[in-house]
């Protein structure tokens, strides 16, 4: 073997490490970019489903609480009418009386 033949065949191994090396980075590159995707992609789904969960509690919230008012309007409501026709039947039951003791005193004169 004279030196250009060797000189040719060192050549081609450092090519063949080179391309070898170049090959493995970009393969490294590549999984390195898979996986950021991966992680962004499981990040935007976690804040989706937290969005989700956090607009549903507030849902409930709002629901809960117009609730919680429409049931006291309705227990004012109640509460005011049952007033009313407690001071109907007072005012119904004084007039009672006093026509009773007016007849009452007519009777007796």
């Amino acid at each position: 073997m004279n030196i250009s033949n060797r000189f040719q065949i060192i050549v081609i191994i450092v090519i063949i490490v080179i391309i070898v090396i170049i090959v493995i980075i970009i393969i490294i590159i590549i999984i390195i970019i898979i996986i950021i995707i991966i992680i962004i992609i499981i990040i935007i789904i976690i804040i989706i489903i937290i969005i989700i969960i956090i607009v549903i509690i507030i849902i409930i919230i709002i629901i809960i609480i117009i609730t919680i008012i429409i049931i006291i309007i309705i227990i004012i409501f109640i509460t005011t009418i049952i007033i009313i026709i407690i001071i109907i039947i007072i005012i119904i039951i004084i007039t009672l009386i006093s026509s009773l003791s007016a007849s009452a005193s007519r009777l007796s004169s």
